[in-house]
């Protein structure tokens, strides 16, 4: 699933939307972030789902923020949208914290983000680390805004292992772009250009090396 940072996460959903016009049966998977809520997943892209199969029998009661993997049903003039789920990862909704400065060596554990974008106003981030249990792992995020750009960090804390967990993460924008909006006043455009930034090993088996990648982000309405 690796991609450059910031490309919305698509997969598809506008050959959905343009299934939804045409009278025979179109089917197709993708994977979406949203939120999932008694059956009904309504997408960041504005796609309201219906759950009418589980293959794993997953929780699709509990309201939250998830990336869902599904399968479309027959897809009719009507625009009704049916799917089967067939994976979910819940996100770990993450607010970030204001920094006057942020470090600009690596700081805590190794973190790898393999792909970004931006979405219903979240920064939404796949990544994973190294580690024998994920107990005991957290993350933390700060940012720091200047007069062209907000810069975000994420911070991992865990002891390293053999194994990799994946993890995704949904970092809400609201705070860094208040931010920015009262520093720049007036002068506060959009886009904004938003630095990523992440520990990760520079080699093999180390040292850590902060990396960083960046995208332009405007908010929705």
């Amino acid at each position: 699933m690796k991609r450059t940072v910031y490309l919305l996460l698509f997969l598809g959903i506008l050959a959905v939307a343009a299934g939804c016009n045409r009278q025979e049966s179109v089917f197709y998977s993708g994977v979406e972030s949203g939120w999932l809520n008694s059956g009904l997943f309504k997408s960041d892209s504005g796609v309201p789902m219906t759950v009418v199969g589980n293959e794993g029998n997953l929780d699709v009661t509990t309201a939250r923020r998830v990336l869902l993997q599904y399968q479309t049903h027959s897809l009719m003039s009507s625009g009704k949208v049916d799917i089967d789920v067939l994976n979910i990862w819940d996100a770990g909704i993450i607010d970030p914290e204001p920094a006057v400065t942020l470090p600009d060596t690596p700081s805590g554990s190794p973190l790898q983000v393999t792909d970004a974008w931006f979405s219903a106003n979240y920064l939404n981030i796949l990544a994973s680390y190294p580690c024998e249990n994920p107990s005991g792992h957290s993350t933390s995020v700060s940012y720091s805004v200047n007069t062209r750009a907000i810069t975000i960090q994420l911070r991992h804390e865990g002891p390293t292992g053999s194994k990799s967990n994946d993890v995704f993460l949904s970092i809400p924008m609201e705070a860094p772009v208040n931010a920015y909006k009262e520093r720049q006043g007036a002068l506060a455009n959009f886009p904004v250009d938003v630095l990523l930034q992440w520990s990760w090993y520079e080699s093999k088996d180390g040292p850590l090396k902060l990396y960083g990648r960046t995208g332009s982000y405007k908010p929705e309405s």
